[in-house]
């Protein structure tokens, strides 16, 4: 993970951009990372995205650059962006998919996920800097986005509905290949969550996660 931020402090605007491809990220850097107002963070992929937004006492977004296309043993950009929109704290967060030629499936698929927007990249560099600059003129300069008064992000040890759904189901036995197939998810996205919730409870291992549903009543002692 790397982040860009104005020597000054005076930051009024954090952005994350969740990308892997290097030479889209240096132009995103050069025309919104230059910017001494705003806090850009980039990381290459959805699970260390959401391990980032996790953290402790770390600023929330404005707003979240996401590609979509990633290697197939990452999280898909639609699975990336239904886990930050389960995210009751994150769900407001407007997100913007940067992406190649999509078919009207993939592009439906986004929007039904929340997504702000979607934008076709242009192939030609001077096409995508004009792309680039008129979204940060648009969503930095024109529309007014949430938390902007609020500078950190408390993780809460309340969880969300897809995480109880696997916490049963983790309960219940389950190998995390069983209840990807349950949930409709990939296997990587199970292990994440399930990353994310030991670390919400504070717990260690799947006993733990166990104990934390005996108590709260999702299963039977």
């Amino acid at each position: 993970m790397t982040t860009a931020m104005s020597e000054t402090g005076a930051v009024r605007w954090h952005v994350l951009s969740i990308r892997d491809n290097a030479l889209d990220e240096q132009l995103i850097e050069a025309i919104w990372g230059s910017d001494h107002e705003i806090e850009l963070a980039h990381v290459p992929c959805g699970v260390e995205g959401l391990a980032y937004l996790q953290t402790e006492d770390r600023n929330i977004p404005n707003l979240i650059l996401l590609a979509w296309r990633f290697q197939e043993s990452q999280m898909s950009a639609a699975e990336t962006l239904a886990a930050l929109k389960a995210d009751a704290a994150l769900r407001p967060v407007p997100v913007i998919v940067l992406a190649g030629r999509l078919t009207p499936f993939q592009i439906q698929e986004l929007y039904t996920n929340q997504v702000a927007c979607v934008f076709e990249m242009p192939i030609a560099v001077e096409a995508l800097e004009v792309v680039l600059r008129t979204l940060k003129d648009l969503w930095l300069n024109s529309a007014r986005l949430p938390y902007e008064q609020r500078p950190s992000y408390q993780s809460e040890v309340s969880l969300t509905d897809r995480e109880m759904k696997i916490v049963r189901l983790i309960a219940e036995d389950l190998t995390a290949k069983e209840i990807g197939f349950k949930l409709g998810i990939s296997v990587k996205t199970v292990e994440f969550h399930r990353q994310s919730i030991r670390k919400r409870l504070g717990v260690e291992g799947i006993a733990g996660i166990i104990r934390y549903a005996t108590r709260s009543g999702l299963i039977e002692a």
